[in-house]
């Protein structure tokens, strides 16, 4: 019971971490991001030498007080070892492109894709949210398509956190059947309830 309230104390402390990370706008000032990875660093220090009983470290308010600071104060940094990564997308933003996508997840209004290939050389296995599709209503998770798009770079928001470093808007110019057993399940199951509800949109829905 113990460790599992530890970790998540250490989880809660570390999206706390994160969100004042995302508020705080300090263009991504190196010293600012520099002395949180320090603190992370030195309060990881301090609480592992608290296991030492000679140690001066060694009481439970050390202890607790150096954990948290380090948990904080990485969540903190993290933002800044995000913003790194992301930025290196940024010189799509704008570009027109016309690439080969995996289907990952479908919405009502985007679908979340993965490239496969680019014209203007999108690193391939790149989350993509693309909006504004022309998909038909029997696309599954797996299939794959070409689209003329327009990139649009993500910066620090909630696609991040789900691997999304680029959006997307265009129009679907070819789709391919995607193959495999998890595939061709999702298509039947798509394709049963299609018929099962048709007419019924609000339970198709549900």
């Amino acid at each position: 019971m113990y460790k599992k309230r530890l970790i998540a104390a250490i989880v809660s402390i570390f999206t706390v971490g994160v969100v004042f990370g995302i508020s705080v706008d300090v263009n991504g000032a190196f010293c600012f991001y520099a002395l949180f990875a320090l603190l992370s660093v030195v309060s990881a220090v301090i609480f592992a030498l608290s296991f030492n009983n000679k140690s001066i470290f060694a009481s439970k308010r050390v202890k607790a007080v150096a954990l948290a600071v380090a948990a904080f104060s990485f969540g903190v940094f993290r933002v800044y070892i995000c913003d790194l990564y992301s930025s290196t997308y940024d010189k799509y933003n704008g570009l027109d492109d016309y690439a080969l996508l995996e289907i990952t997840e479908i919405n009502s209004s985007y679908l979340d894709t993965k490239a496969l290939k680019s014209e203007i050389g999108v690193p391939k296995g790149t989350e993509i949210r693309f909006y504004n599709t022309n998909a038909s209503k029997t696309a599954v998770a797996g299939d794959m398509m070409y689209a003329e798009v327009k990139y649009k770079s993500v910066y620090r928001n909630n696609l991040m956190s789900n691997g999304i470093l680029l959006t997307a808007s265009g129009e679907i110019k070819e789709e391919i059947k995607g193959n495999g057993l998890f595939c061709n399940i999702r298509r039947n199951v798509s394709e049963n309830a299609e018929e099962l509800y048709s007419g019924f949109d609000n339970a198709k829905a549900i």
